[in-house]
Protein backbone atom coordinates (compact mmCIF):
# COMPACT_ATOMS: atom_id res chain seq x y z
CA UNK A 1 0.00 0.00 0.00
CA UNK A 2 1.35 3.42 -0.90
CA UNK A 3 2.02 5.72 2.00
CA UNK A 4 2.29 2.94 4.57
CA UNK A 5 -0.29 0.95 6.43
CA UNK A 6 -3.56 2.34 7.70
CA UNK A 7 -3.48 4.11 11.04
CA UNK A 8 -5.85 3.42 13.92
CA UNK A 9 -7.74 6.56 12.86
CA UNK A 10 -8.22 5.09 9.36
CA UNK A 11 -9.47 1.81 10.82
CA UNK A 12 -11.97 3.48 13.15
CA UNK A 13 -13.19 5.85 10.41
CA UNK A 14 -13.72 2.95 7.98
CA UNK A 15 -15.54 0.94 10.65
CA UNK A 16 -17.85 3.83 11.54
CA UNK A 17 -18.61 4.56 7.89
CA UNK A 18 -19.15 0.90 7.07
CA UNK A 19 -21.40 0.44 10.09
CA UNK A 20 -23.67 3.31 9.10
CA UNK A 21 -23.73 2.11 5.49
CA UNK A 22 -24.87 -1.37 6.57
CA UNK A 23 -27.46 0.04 9.01
CA UNK A 24 -28.95 2.22 6.28
CA UNK A 25 -29.14 -0.68 3.83
CA UNK A 26 -30.84 -2.86 6.45
CA UNK A 27 -33.44 -0.09 6.83
CA UNK A 28 -34.05 -0.22 3.08
CA UNK A 29 -32.33 3.07 2.30
CA UNK A 30 -30.37 3.37 -0.92
CA UNK A 31 -28.89 6.04 -3.15
CA UNK A 32 -26.95 7.53 -0.24
CA UNK A 33 -23.33 7.85 0.77
CA UNK A 34 -21.75 8.04 4.20
CA UNK A 35 -19.87 11.24 4.96
CA UNK A 36 -17.88 12.48 7.91
CA UNK A 37 -19.10 15.95 8.83
CA UNK A 38 -17.53 17.54 11.87
CA UNK A 39 -16.56 14.12 13.19
CA UNK A 40 -20.11 12.76 12.84
CA UNK A 41 -21.15 10.14 10.31
CA UNK A 42 -24.10 11.29 8.20
CA UNK A 43 -25.93 10.03 5.13
CA UNK A 44 -26.16 12.27 2.08
CA UNK A 45 -27.84 11.70 -1.29
CA UNK A 46 -25.46 10.48 -3.99
CA UNK A 47 -26.63 13.37 -6.18
CA UNK A 48 -24.69 15.73 -3.90
CA UNK A 49 -21.44 14.04 -4.89
CA UNK A 50 -22.35 13.78 -8.55
CA UNK A 51 -23.34 17.44 -8.75
CA UNK A 52 -20.21 18.75 -7.03
CA UNK A 53 -16.93 19.20 -8.86
CA UNK A 54 -13.80 20.24 -7.06
CA UNK A 55 -10.97 21.69 -9.12
CA UNK A 56 -7.75 19.69 -9.15
CA UNK A 57 -4.72 21.25 -7.53
CA UNK A 58 -2.23 21.92 -10.38
CA UNK A 59 0.74 21.64 -8.00
CA UNK A 60 -0.35 18.16 -6.92
CA UNK A 61 -0.90 17.14 -10.54
CA UNK A 62 2.65 18.26 -11.36
CA UNK A 63 3.93 16.26 -8.40
CA UNK A 64 2.14 13.17 -9.70
CA UNK A 65 4.00 13.58 -13.00
CA UNK A 66 7.33 14.04 -11.22
CA UNK A 67 6.85 10.99 -9.01
CA UNK A 68 5.45 8.88 -11.83
CA UNK A 69 2.42 7.90 -9.77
Amino acid sequence: QRGGGPTSFDTVLASRMGGLAVESLLKGESGKMVCSVGGRMVLRPLEEAWGTRKPLNPELLALVDILGV
